[in-house]
């Protein structure tokens, strides 16, 4: 049997070895120089990416800004609408205070009849005129409970009477 180490003279010799492991370097150089182009160019992709997703995420963060200054804008006009919606609607409306409650359980039409029983007998208005003005809502406001009286001494007033009336010239003839 042969011994598998060549024998002088045969096989590759040492200058075929250092010109294959130089071979084998610059192909080995050429490979991680193609690899690290591959990875710069990864990377600038990802630069650009990261970069582009920061400014999307300026423009967003502007935009909910913006939005939110908008919405209080917008609540705030909502509460100055609903305010001004508020007094248009209780412009009609005028208050009777010190009117005796005709019963405990006293009812709208009740109350109707002690305002109007009141504009002819202590305001003096003609039974006619009175008769002729249209309420569009009439009811006792709740009581309000006075935490400075204590329940003992208490002197119990009459709620006042809230009257809408349907014409505002009806509201500055009682005035």
């Amino acid at each position: 049997m042969r011994s598998q180490v060549p024998e002088a003279g045969e096989g590759p010799s040492l200058l075929d070895l250092f010109k294959l492991i130089q071979s084998v370097e610059k192909r080995l150089t050429d490979r991680l120089a193609l690899i690290e182009n591959d990875l710069k160019q990864r990377l600038c992709v990802a630069e650009t990416s990261l970069e582009n997703a920061h400014e999307k995420i300026l423009n967003l963060e502007t935009d909910l800004t913006k939005l939110r200054d908008e919405i209080a804008s917008f609540k705030e006009e909502k509460h100055k609408s609903d305010i001004l919606n508020e007094l248009r609607s209780k412009e009609f409306n005028v208050l009777f205070h010190g009117l005796k409650m005709s019963s405990n359980t006293e009812n709208s039409d009740e109350s109707e009849s002690v305002v109007r029983l009141f504009l002819v007998k202590d305001l003096k208005f003609p039974q006619s005129e009175v008769d002729r003005m249209r309420f569009a809502n009439v009811h006792r406001l709740p009581r309000r409970v006075d935490a400075t009286h204590s329940s003992t001494n208490c002197t119990h007033t009459s709620p006042p009477i809230v009257v809408k009336l349907c014409k505002m010239k009806d509201k500055f003839n009682i005035f």
